[in-house]
């Protein structure tokens, strides 16, 4: 068996898996270390920089037209985020249900919709709370912070973007809801911490569902 190691680059952190075990680090900290006894790296890259690793054996993950059963719905399959295409492979190997809602809670929240563990209905994309926060300066360097009110303008501020985040999201998984009725929810991604407290539906937390798909899609073409 090939001694794989697994990379997903997003746009702040990088996360990585070998032999099993998990690790994340910024980007501008991200390093691998030795890998003279690795036969092979496979990378998910969503950031705009090269993560220049050297070694004989690198392979980039691409967006796809189908994976098994599941077929992509863009109709130009590779405009499809790597990243949304991986989570939603990794959907497909662990949903209990046949149909299943991938969400994804970075730098940008992402909704992706499968019908009968083959139909990839499309997406939603709309900015995450680090991304929103990040566009105010003044307030870059908030916390985040959970309650009602806020005693200070960086905790009102705080729980404002989460609440406008938050409220988004739960009302587009409730009309989906409406529509499509049943599905499994499964959720990943850093930001949902500032989140978590106060979506309002059921969900299952896959902190590594992007990093998992990109093993199954490495299965899958190498």
């Amino acid at each position: 068996m090939k001694n794989r190691v697994f990379v997903d680059i997003g746009n702040t952190f990088t996360k990585h898996k070998v032999a099993n075990n998990y690790f994340a680090s910024p980007n501008e900290f991200f390093d691998l270390g030795d890998v003279s006894n690795i036969d092979e790296i496979w990378i998910s890259n969503v950031s705009k920089k090269d993560p220049k690793i050297n070694h004989k054996a690198v392979f980039y993950a691409q967006s796809q037209s189908s994976y098994k059963n599941l077929i992509n719905a863009y109709s130009d399959y590779k405009q499809l985020g790597v990243d949304r295409w991986l989570a939603l492979i990794g959907g497909y190997e662990i949903s209990e249900n046949r149909n299943y809602l991938v969400i994804d809670t970075g730098t940008a929240v992402t909704l992706d919709l499968v019908l009968d563990r083959s139909t990839h209905l499309g997406g939603i994309i709309f900015p995450g709370y680090s991304k929103i926060k990040s566009t105010f300066p003044e307030f870059k360097s908030i916390k985040n912070v959970h309650g009602l009110l806020g005693v200070n303008t960086e905790e009102s501020w705080s729980l404002g973007l989460s609440d406008m985040v938050s409220d988004r999201l739960n009302s587009l998984v409730h009309q989906l809801k409406n529509v499509y009725h049943e599905f499994d929810i499964l959720v990943t991604g850093g930001g949902f911490d500032s989140l978590k407290s106060k979506v309002n539906f059921p969900y299952t937390f896959s902190k590594h569902l992007v990093i998992d798909g990109l093993e199954y899609y490495s299965k899958s073409v190498g």
